[in-house]
């Protein structure tokens, strides 16, 4: 199989994968909409908060902030700062940020699910509920940033940091939410999804014209 070939078959692939996403988003959607998720979702919450204590509180806090505007801020001002990863990492993620935010506002105001009751909440909030802003942003940059490592890196020791980070940060943003009690599972579930199809689509986009490679 030629490059060529190679390079429309890993499209096509993706092409897939972000259709496939963009359904299980729909199908979320239609699933909190209709509170069909209500019953396991509080479920959720219950096991939770069962091991709430104020460290505990406070660790879910600080986890929350990767995910708030402040922490993802930080984390794509940081790349835009070094040069060696302002053009291949710091203006992608800029741009992946950009349109998370723009994407979340608009998906929140769409679906307009209201927040768990503030007698739940840890911390203060406000606005619409789903998706999860905090899920969808941290999932978005990160999974980007392990798109860029991938096709850059071969090596292991690169790679593997990265894909640890990109998994884990945005699932422990995402429990954060809950264990605070500002989100629904399935606000979470819909931040992880778009977040991810969000960083695909850069990606390919990005891997298209050429831009920052």
């Amino acid at each position: 199989m030629g490059k060529q070939s190679t390079k429309q078959a890993h499209l096509k692939t993706r092409i897939i994968i972000m259709l496939t996403l963009t359904a299980a988003f729909c199908i979320l959607a239609v699933l909190v909409k209709t509170d069909a998720l209500s019953a396991f979702e509080g479920s959720v919450y219950t096991i939770l908060v069962q091991y709430s204590t104020p460290v505990l509180t406070n660790i879910m806090k600080f986890f929350t902030e990767f995910g708030s505007i402040f922490g993802i801020a930080a984390a794509v001002l940081l790349l835009l700062l070094i040069p060696s990863t302002r053009k291949p990492y710091g203006i992608p993620a800029a741009i992946c940020a950009i349109t998370s935010a723009v994407v979340m506002i608009v998906l929140k105001e769409l679906i307009a699910r209201e927040r768990p009751s503030e007698i739940y909440w840890l911390a203060t909030e406000g606005g619409f509920s789903f998706p999860s802003g905090h899920a969808l942003s941290s999932t978005a940059v990160y999974v980007l940033i392990l798109l860029i490592v991938l096709r850059k890196h071969e090596n292991l020791s690169a790679r593997l940091p990265v894909l640890i980070a990109a998994i884990v940060i945005p699932l422990l943003v995402g429990t954060s939410r809950i264990y605070l009690g500002v989100h629904y599972l399935g606000d979470v579930l819909g931040g992880l999804v778009v977040g991810v199809l969000i960083a695909l689509l850069i990606d390919t986009i990005l891997q298209r014209f050429k831009a920052f490679t």
